[in-house]
């Protein structure tokens, strides 16, 4: 690679603050502009959006916050030019400004378009907005903006329309805009509305077998420090039905139960399509990690068991594994674990004895409690 093969990570290490933008939207600018850099399909689709026309391009050159001089002289930055002729050897000249969290400014706009029409005719100026506000204050700003106002979600739906994505780093793209809400969305399915109204029942129900499962059985397979009458209880939180087995200052946690949002664990369920996952996970806060290597070291031996019993078994920072307080995660697909079961209390059986079995392996030889001491988490015992 030499010095001028377009780099994303060159472009975003020159980042510098400035007035009316914020690191959002400068991410979001230069990370657009590399997409067109190095994808010509990436490139016509964003051209022909912009100039209302099939347009695609013979030479091109992207630039990102160029200074360029108002009638008056004075200095302005537009998010992003493409210069260069198109295949029917036509000049063009397109600059853009990009908005993601912070408001449209009508009074910068007019300043650009003064500079756009410096360049003569074929020099345009496009904006892209998160919201729909902002595209219609964009619009409203001069009547040059008629047509050329857009949301990230008209973008997105250009390229996406592509029918084939040659660049691995425009689909990386793609899924960066759809993760933060720049993407059209997904319209109201009646199905899924439908099953969001009775979720509740479900969660009643998985309420009702995790009060069962604490109540009714057992559990004397984890260390007794982990089992006080204070620091166990059912809880309905962070995406969780669970019983935390908890210990002072959380040094570590115990969590069984079943796992039915992934968002905050960050983690994906092992099969989506059958259901959510039954969970065991000991946890520590990260403040609390920093002598965490011999406790690593015995779940790590462990996990080579634990994976011959479960679906899944993520160690802490393992690919997979989001979350940093889950020093491990041992998950199965709770519709495998109960699919031979009749009736709720032979689910239940089902339940326990498989996390009896991930809870035995953990802990029936001593030696993960001797390296949570090592590693300081040991609640002081």
């Amino acid at each position: 690679m030499n010095d001028l093969s377009p780099n994303l990570f060159n472009a975003l290490f020159e980042f510098h603050p400035r007035d009316g933008h914020t690191p959002k939207e400068n991410f979001l600018s230069e990370a657009f502009a590399y997409v067109l850099r190095t994808c010509n399909e990436a490139r016509d689709a964003w051209l022909s959006l912009a100039l209302g026309q099939s347009a695609k391009s013979k030479q091109f050159e992207v630039t990102t916050r160029q200074t360029e001089r108002d009638e008056e002289s004075v200095a302005v930055f537009p998010d992003m030019r493409i210069s260069g002729v198109l295949t029917q050897g036509k000049p063009f000249d397109l600059y853009s400004e990009h908005k993601w969290d912070s408001p449209c400014d009508p009074e910068q706009i007019r300043k650009y378009l003064k500079v756009a029409q410096q360049h003569g005719n074929h020099c345009c100026l496009a904006f892209v907005g998160a919201s729909h506000r902002q595209k219609k204050e964009a619009e409203c700003s001069d009547a040059r903006m008629k047509g050329k106002a857009f949301l990230w979600a008209d973008v997105f739906q250009a390229l996406e329309l592509l029918p084939t994505k040659p660049d691995d780093i425009l689909v990386q793209f793609l899924d960066f805009m759809r993760t933060h809400g720049l993407s059209p969305g997904r319209a109201i399915d009646l199905t899924t509305m439908v099953a969001f109204i009775q979720s509740s029942d479900f969660l009643t129900t998985l309420e009702h077998c995790a009060n069962k499962l604490n109540d009714d059985f057992d559990w004397d397979f984890f260390p007794k420090r982990y089992r006080s009458e204070e620091g166990r209880a059912v809880t309905n939180r962070w995406g969780r039905m669970a019983i935390e087995f908890t210990t002072p200052q959380w040094k570590p946690t115990i969590t069984v139960g079943f796992l039915v949002d992934e968002r905050d664990h960050k983690v994906s369920f092992v099969n989506r399509q059958k259901g959510i996952d039954l969970l065991l996970r000991i946890e520590a806060s990260p403040s609390d990690q920093k002598n965490i290597g011999p406790a690593l070291a015995e779940l790590d031996r462990k996990r080579k068991k634990l994976s011959g019993r479960a679906a899944s078994a993520l160690l802490f920072r393992e690919g997979g594994n989001g979350n940093t307080h889950s020093l491990l995660i041992v998950r199965s697909c709770l519709g495998n674990v109960i699919e031979k079961a009749a009736t709720q209390q032979e689910q239940l059986e089902a339940i326990y004895q498989t996390l009896k079995g991930w809870g035995e392996i953990l802990f029936a030889d001593a030696a993960l409690e001797k390296a949570f001491k090592q590693a300081g988490l040991d609640s002081g015992m």
